[in-house]
């Protein structure tokens, strides 16, 4: 096992407008049905992996995020964050093979593995709400998240 730390920061640094900051850890054992366990799913199998390795990373980010009101009903906040995070040995699971039967139908193999080394970088945007319509209370969520993640032990992927 390995210890992990996690921090974070959120100031206001005018009212109702937050910047935050977050770092994060991680690190994580494949499971027993990664590991060890072989199973089929109708025209798919799960193969075991009993060579996989635990995976271990950080992440970070930077956000901001704007409360607001409309009325005295009414109130949500918008939110923006950009993050990067950073994989040694991220189990990634894998289409590995696709078996073809002379009837025509077909058997896709998938399989838990490791990627060396893997970078994503990305952008998240949030709006959520919440207010009375009457006497009928409702709330709204909606967001966005792109993200590019990278192979970065394959140097021929940009």
């Amino acid at each position: 096992m390995k210890t992990v730390f996690s921090a974070g920061l959120n100031y206001e640094f005018f009212k109702k407008n937050f910047l935050r900051f977050g770092f994060g850890q991680s690190f994580r054992v494949g499971s027993i049905a990664e590991k060890f366990v072989l199973y089929d799913l109708g025209p798919l199998s799960i193969l075991p992996n009993p060579d996989l390795h635990p995976e271990a990373g950080f992440t970070t980010e930077l956000g901001y995020k704007r409360a607001f009101n409309i009325g005295k009903k009414w109130r949500g906040y918008g939110d923006i964050c950009f993050f990067y995070t950073e994989f040694d040995q991220m189990i990634e699971f894998k289409l590995v093979n696709v078996l073809f039967n002379p009837d025509g139908s077909f058997r896709g193999q998938f399989q838990s593995r490791n990627v060396t080394k893997a970078k994503i970088f990305g952008w998240e945007l949030a709006l959520m709400g919440e207010g009375k319509m009457g006497p009928v209370d409702l709330s709204f969520q909606g967001g966005y998240t792109y993200f590019y993640p990278r192979d970065a032990s394959n140097a021929s992927i940009p």
